[in-house]
Order: structure tokens, then C-alpha cells, then sequence
């Protein structure tokens, strides 16, 4: 378990490290003070309305990427550290990371940057799982009989998409290393 949480956090600090490091701009790491109340552990809605495609089973709640950051938060409460820097895809505008005890999300912001949406998803160790029972350290085998053989697959990569989102897991060819949901919304 040692071994994979350090893959996993090795794969989430470069994920990060890339979205943000390539821009240059400022950046600023704080923890968070909102506190919203994790009381409402109902689903929220995404930008239609919807939630849809893979998704993420936490708190009693469902979090889909592309739904508003604020929804989320209802289900998941307070974060453990929030970080923002300037974004590279959206002008002018921050891309904002919360990290919890198992996963990180990050987000991104609306044309005219009054609201965030989730862009990623990605588990930081073994404790967590998505909705079909695959989590970090599950066997590829696993992997492909929750979801089948129709994702792309490169080099041990896989990327599955549904209903317009992407559920990217890599492998070292025999197990899982990491997980993301991931908008398409941010596909370049």
C-alpha cells in the first residue's frame, strides 16, 4: 500500500505540476477558510442540469466533472488545502486545486469566471474506488472487466469516455497507478 500511495501522489503532483507550471504566472498556495456546510449530501447538478458519465461516489453524494465547484462542496465540505495559480487555458482567470484526505479536484473557471467547474478528479491512494469497484492497486484484469475493452489503450494508458467526460486510468501492465476523471471540456 506504501508503494502505491506513493505512485498515486507522485502521479496527482505531477498532474498538478504540469496544469499549473507551464504558464509561468503567480501563484499563490493558502489553505482554504470557506466553509460550506457539509450537511447537503444531495447529487448537484452540472452545467446541464445533469450529472452524467462516470462518476464519483463520496459522502453520500455523487460528484460528476463539469458540475459547479460550489455544488460539490456541499458534498464534500471543507478541503484539507486549497492552492490557485494563474491559468493557462483561460485567460485572465485562476484554476483552483482542493485536496482531500484521498482525492484532489481541480477546477475550472466559466468564461466570465463567476463560477468553477470540476475539471479533474484523481485519486491520491488506494482507499478510495470508483462507482465499479476499481481503485488504485486493482489488478488490469479487474480494470477491463468493470469497464470492457472499448477505452483507448497506450501503453498501459487507458482512457474511457462517456456522456462526454473521460475516465483516464494508467498502469505499470499488471495494476492500476492512478485515476482521473477528467472534463472534456479541457481537451486541447
Amino acid at each position: 500500500m506504501r508503494k502505491t500511495r506513493w505512485m498515486a501522489l507522485t502521479a496527482a503532483a505531477l498532474s498538478i505540476a504540469m496544469l499549473f507550471g507551464a504558464c509561468g504566472g503567480k501563484s499563490s498556495s493558502q489553505k482554504s477558510d470557506t466553509t460550506e456546510s457539509s450537511s447537503s449530501k444531495s447529487e448537484s447538478s452540472s452545467k446541464s442540469g445533469k450529472l452524467s458519465g462516470y462518476l464519483f461516489s463520496v459522502d453520500g453524494g455523487k460528484i460528476g466533472v463539469d458540475m459547479k465547484m460550489s455544488d460539490a462542496k456541499k458534498i464534500l465540505g471543507k478541503e484539507d488545502d486549497y492552492y490557485e495559480a494563474a491559468s493557462c487555458a483561460f485567460e485572465g482567470q485562476k484554476d483552483k486545486t482542493y485536496t482531500y484526505a484521498d482525492y484532489s479536484i481541480q477546477t475550472y473557471p466559466s468564461k466570465d469566471g463567476k463560477t468553477d467547474y470540476v475539471g479533474y478528479i484523481t485519486f491520491t491512494d488506494d482507499l478510495v474506488s470508483t462507482e465499479e469497484g476499481i481503485s488504485i492497486g486493482s489488478t488490469v484484469d479487474d480494470m477491463l472487466k468493470a469497464y470492457g475493452d472499448k477505452g483507448e489503450n497506450s501503453d498501459g494508458n487507458y482512457k474511457f469516455t462517456k456522456d462526454g467526460m473521460h475516465l483516464l486510468i494508467n498502469t505499470d501492465g499488471s495494476q492500476v497507478t492512478s485515476i482521473t476523471y477528467a472534463s472534456s471540456t479541457l481537451d486541447q
